[in-house]
């Protein structure tokens, strides 16, 4: 996004804000298209579109970034990193259970570990017992050769884990585990930009994972539609919202697992309608 329009987003931030301790209360998306009308446009896509095509907008259009303290932040907008581990070999889950129960400070939770694996992965779970209790999960594609570390989260009733807690911890389990693996697995750490999954506990995430069981319809049966609400519920209680940074995290983790181009945009303004709703009655 440009300048103009993040700042324009810190007016519709503040907006929002002033309608709601005037007990009107307006979802993200909406207040952006009422932002867009203020200066002329009909709807917040159509002022998007513009500007990422380079349109300057009039003078007295564009609002003063010194406004909104946001965009004082020395990151300049840029996203966190987090680490991202694979592995690859050709048969990791019967390699990974010929492994010892304690992995240095890391102990496998066999209680935690489904009997049957879900679309084709297979996950398997270890926690340390020190500080926040962080539990590091990893998946196993059963149909072809590679894992991934998909999250570290606290243990029930504890504080978050931060970016950098996430990476140390990983890092630690990873320089544990290396020595125990045959020289036949590849591993591979990479800094990839904050996922869906780092802003969700493991549940959370498996409810967003597994709740089409056919990614051919979207979440159109039934069944799909009520795992799906589940999984706005409970992401809004962790919070999530209808903005457009958490609506294009849905949209690029849908594609990740598997989702067509046309049903993650279909589902990704779905979960933004949903989660304004979800957020109004909380």
């Amino acid at each position: 996004m440009t300048a103009p329009a993040q700042a324009l987003k810190a007016q519709a931030r503040r907006l929002r804000a002033a309608l709601s301790d005037e007990a009107v209360t307006l979802g993200h998306r909406k207040t952006l298209d009422l932002i867009a009308r203020i200066h002329g446009w009909r709807d917040w896509n159509t002022l998007s579109a513009a500007l990422d095509k380079g349109l300057e907008l009039p003078a007295g259009q564009v609002p003063n970034l010194q406004e909104d303290p946001i965009m004082t932040s020395p990151t300049s907008g840029e996203r966190p990193q987090y680490l991202k581990t694979t592995f690859t070999d050709t048969n990791l889950i019967a390699t990974f259970d010929t492994l010892p129960t304690t992995i240095g400070q890391w102990t496998r939770r066999h209680d935690l570990e489904p009997a049957k694996g879900h679309l084709g992965l297979t996950q398997r779970y270890y926690t340390r017992s020190d500080g926040k209790r962080p539990l590091l999960a990893i998946d196993f594609n059963r149909d072809e050769p590679i894992a991934k570390i998909v999250n570290i989260v606290p243990d029930k009733g504890e504080d978050d884990i931060s970016l950098t807690e996430s990476n140390t911890l990983e890092q630690d389990f990873v320089t544990a585990l290396r020595p125990l693996l045959p020289s036949t697995v590849g591993i591979r750490q990479t800094p990839a930009t904050v996922h869906l999954r780092n802003l969700l506990t493991v549940e959370t995430y498996d409810l967003f994972r597994y709740h089409s069981a056919n990614k051919s319809t979207g979440n159109s049966h039934p069944n799909d539609r009520e795992r799906w609400l589940e999984f706005i519920k409970a992401a809004a209680a962790e919070g999530l919202d209808d903005r457009d940074e958490h609506k294009d995290l849905v949209r690029r983790a849908l594609l990740e697992e598997g989702f067509a181009e046309r049903h993650a945009k279909l589902i990704a303004d779905d979960y933004s309608r949903h989660m304004e709703m979800a957020h109004a009655m909380m």
